[in-house]
């Protein structure tokens, strides 16, 4: 199995060969095990905001922690979009490796390079989120560390 090149009308270069498609299709299964790795993740910090942080902040974080949720939440939707338009593309990059001469070539490569944009978008915004709440984090208990100094003291 070779990676055949073929000239196009537009005069540009496309991949045809099934390895080509192969090595498409292996990047995407990798895109799924991430978009796992990133709900598990994504669970993780709800849970932390939800069981830990509420009750542990005070008012001048609530409104903090409650935009940290809503982005979280709004990732989440991110993730699921994306989940399902990598199962659709890996339909489609299936039937390029058992025929390499489909007509939706171009078609398939332009939906690989937006969903590599699109991946690398949201691991941008998950360290962003996560950033947030790492930084969250060290205010809630600075918070609690100095509270429970004044109350031993008092």
């Amino acid at each position: 199995m070779s990676t055949t090149v073929k000239e196009s009308a537009k005069g540009s270069t496309q991949n045809t060969g099934k390895d080509f498609w192969s090595e498409q299709y292996v990047m995407a299964e990798r895109w799924q095990s991430d978009l796992k790795f990133d709900k598990d993740e994504l669970r993780f910090l709800k849970k932390l905001i939800d069981k830990y942080f509420l009750w542990l902040i005070d008012e001048k974080h609530l409104e903090t922690t409650q935009q940290v949720a809503n982005r979280l939440s709004h990732f989440e939707k991110n993730i699921l979009a994306t989940e399902s338009k990598v199962a659709r593309h890996m339909h489609h990059l299936a039937a390029l490796i058992e025929n390499p001469s489909l007509p939706n070539v171009s078609a398939c490569e332009n939906e690989h390079n937006t969903l590599k944009k699109a991946l690398a978008d949201l691991q941008i915004e998950l360290r962003a989120v996560k950033k947030e709440i790492f930084r969250l984090a060290e205010h809630v208990m600075d918070s609690n560390k100095a509270r429970r100094l004044l109350e031993s003291a008092g």
